[in-house]
């Protein structure tokens, strides 16, 4: 497993402007070249990385392309694949595949809840933990989110209209 180097900010700053403006040597990029860009929201059109939240998730020892799977030199291209959390969560996947939005989902429809909607990004916390998203004092809060858009109530015509 990997360890993301955290960098000072003035270094970051030096790093990030030198792999925009002359482009990187790596062959794929280092972890320590997508913190330089996306702790920086000048460089990465802001989609900043918060790295005191990634600090603290469950995948904190992962390294960026691990996930990310970017093959190619930073700065890469604006539009990326999809993370695939399945790759390292098949088990959670197939049950979620099965469920109402994991059928959906399958059909193609890219509204209903994925992954990242339910349990964050970057800053994924264990269930057990009372500042996730899916601990159980929080699933009415993050159910909300989406079964309480009057939109979505309509479109889906969801028969629960409040959590």
């Amino acid at each position: 497993m990997k360890k993301i180097l955290l960098l000072p900010s003035c270094a970051i700053g030096i790093i990030g402007f030198f792999l925009v403006c002359q482009g990187s040597v790596f062959a794929s990029i280092a972890d320590e070249d997508c913190i330089a860009c996306h702790s920086t929201p000048d460089l990465c059109n802001n989609k900043t990385l918060n790295l005191q939240a990634f600090q603290k998730s469950v995948h904190k020892e992962i390294g960026c392309n691990d996930c990310h799977q970017i093959e190619s030199d930073a700065p890469h291209p604006a539009k990326l694949q999809p993370v695939k959390c399945e790759t390292c969560h098949d088990d959670a996947f197939k049950a979620y595949s099965t469920s109402v939005h994991g059928v959906k989902h399958g059909q193609g429809d890219m509204v209903v809840a994925y992954c990242k909607d339910c349990h964050g990004t970057h800053d994924i916390l264990r269930k057990k933990d009372p500042a996730s998203m899916v601990n159980h004092v929080n699933l009415p809060k993050t159910c909300a989110k989406c079964h309480e858009d009057q939109a979505l109530i309509e479109k889906y015509n969801i028969p629960v209209k409040g959590i």
